[in-house]
């Protein structure tokens, strides 16, 4: 590995600091903390964009039954296509 890491400067650095985080319990333990951190922020990062599609998907689901409710579908008609049961298609039609 030496002989690759001395041909790669990146490769040279990463080990280097390897070494050094071997030797070092301090910035070991500082290392880890934050790859922890950057991990738990990826995790909140990803559970947001989950939330922020699901309810693009409720809002674009409440459109189509506001635009079926409004060209006169029936409600039967309307909970089939969209999932929603009577009460939520009442709502909607309530705030049209």
């Amino acid at each position: 590995m030496n002989a690759v890491a001395e041909k790669n400067p990146q490769l040279k650095r990463a080990a280097a600091k390897l070494l050094d985080l071997n030797h070092d319990e301090r910035a070991r333990m500082l290392y880890e903390a934050r790859l922890k951190e950057e991990r738990n922020n990826r995790a909140r990062e990803n559970a947001a964009k989950e939330q922020g599609v699901n309810q693009g998907i409720s809002l674009g689901i409440e459109r189509v039954a506001q635009n079926m409710l409004e060209n006169n579908w029936p409600i039967e008609d309307i909970m089939k296509a969209t999932g929603l049961s009577s009460a939520e298609v009442e709502r909607i039609r309530a705030a049209i």
